[in-house]
Formats: C-alpha cells, sequence, structure tokens
C-alpha cells in the first residue's frame, strides 16, 4: 500500500465516520503548516540601520593607507646610541649559579 492508497483510505473512513454522526473537532496538521505557523509566532526581524559615516571614515582610511601618510609609516626620530656595555673582567665569579636570579617559592 503506497502513500496515495492510505490517504485514500483514510478519507474513507474518516467519511464513513462523519455520515455516522460523528464530528472532527481538532485536526493534526501537516508538517509545513505547522513550520509556517510557528515562523509567524516568532518575532518578525527589522533591518538593521546603516551608519554611513563610518563607511566614509574607512574609505580616508584606506586612501592614507594608498598614499602612505599613515601613524606608523611617519618618519621616526633616530633611537639614541646605547650605552656602552661593562666589562666583567673586574667582577668576582658569582658563588653559585642562582646568585641575582628571582626564584619563585611556594608559601
Amino acid at each position: 500500500m503506497d502513500k496515495a492508497q492510505l490517504s485514500k483510505l483514510l478519507d474513507a473512513k474518516v467519511q464513513e465516520k462523519l455520515q455516522e454522526g460523528y464530528a472532527i473537532t481538532t485536526y493534526a496538521m501537516d508538517a509545513a503548516s505547522r513550520d509556517r505557523l510557528k515562523r509567524e509566532l516568532k518575532p518578525q526581524a527589522h533591518p538593521v540601520h546603516h551608519d554611513e559615516s563610518t563607511d566614509e571614515a574607512w574609505g580616508e582610511y584606506l586612501v592614507q593607507l594608498e598614499v602612505g601618510e599613515t601613524a606608523s609609516e611617519k618618519p621616526q626620530s633616530k633611537i639614541a646610541p646605547s650605552a656602552p656595555k661593562a666589562s666583567t673582567e673586574n667582577c668576582p665569579a658569582p658563588s653559585s649559579s642562582s646568585t641575582g636570579l628571582w626564584k619563585a617559592r611556594r608559601h
């Protein structure tokens, strides 16, 4: 028995019951009707306002990038020469390997 034959059989049974005096007060909706009803009950979406001023600022930024005028590419002042390193010839050798190093300890 395929779907069409089953539908016809069910329709015939429903008609027999209706002729006998029964009344059908509720019915089962098909999946498409049920889904449509759920979609209609959900809050409807609203369009999001688009701010045009951000487009202008973005365009100006892109033009600056093309020209090379961004803050990261501005000429920087020269770095001051570093101080000469102190010689370690006159310093005594450390007494242990951990001298001067900070150790984390659990309390």
